[in-house]
């Protein structure tokens, strides 16, 4: 489950539920203190849900002190635990969804300018929606390409991931940047692709 630190879209009691209800299926001896680390959480908050979850007969406590005590998901609480996870997951792929359709009306953007051969810098998951999008619009997409040599020759969506220098012999009218957090200082270093020809564009 996502533990970073998210800006727009902060975890939610149910998912925080959900975290710990997976930790304690996969490691039932695992010690509150443990369980947090996993989670992202305090362990006195942990201690709550934990509580909160016992009480409404979704797990089972044994042991007689935190050295031999085990967390076991009771038949009711397999039941929660699928709800929230299907929950979740119909919730994503909304998200995703609507991300796909954002890229794909900035893209039609780059396609009124011209856009029909197309080299995408930044092998990332960025980079994978933009493929997603990219599916139906009559797009050829010739190459993925970044600067990060450890994955030089990764196959990502059928495409092998080049270096930087291979988008000239490649010849696309257009190159997307598709890192997001690294956009301007690709821009900088590529800029000059303009020179010949090729349209250097930035999501």
């Amino acid at each position: 489950m996502i533990k970073e630190t998210l800006e727009f879209l902060q975890p939610t009691p149910k998912y925080r539920e959900l975290c710990i209800l997976k930790e304690l299926e996969n490691n039932p001896k695992y010690s509150q203190k443990k369980i947090a680390e996993k989670v992202g959480l305090a362990p006195s908050m942990v201690n709550t849900y934990i509580k909160n979850i016992s009480k409404r007969g979704f797990l089972k406590c044994t042991g007689e002190n935190h050295k031999n005590m085990q967390y076991i998901l009771t038949e009711k609480g397999q039941a929660w635990k699928i709800e929230l996870l299907m929950k979740f997951l119909n919730e994503t792929i909304l998200l995703y969804k609507a991300g796909k359709n954002e890229f794909k009306q900035k893209l039609m953007i780059f396609i009124n300018e011209g856009m029909k051969k197309v080299v995408l810098y930044g092998a990332s998951d960025t980079c994978e929606l933009v493929m997603n999008a990219l599916g139906n619009l009559g797009i050829k997409i010739l190459a993925l390409v970044d600067s990060d040599p450890k994955i030089h020759g990764k196959v990502i969506n059928g495409f092998v991931v080049k270096p930087p220098c291979a988008i000239e012999e490649l010849k696309p009218d257009f190159v997307i940047i598709t890192s997001l957090g690294c956009g301007e200082e690709i821009y900088s270093d590529i800029s000059g692709l303009e020179k010949i020809g090729i349209r250097v564009r930035k999501l």
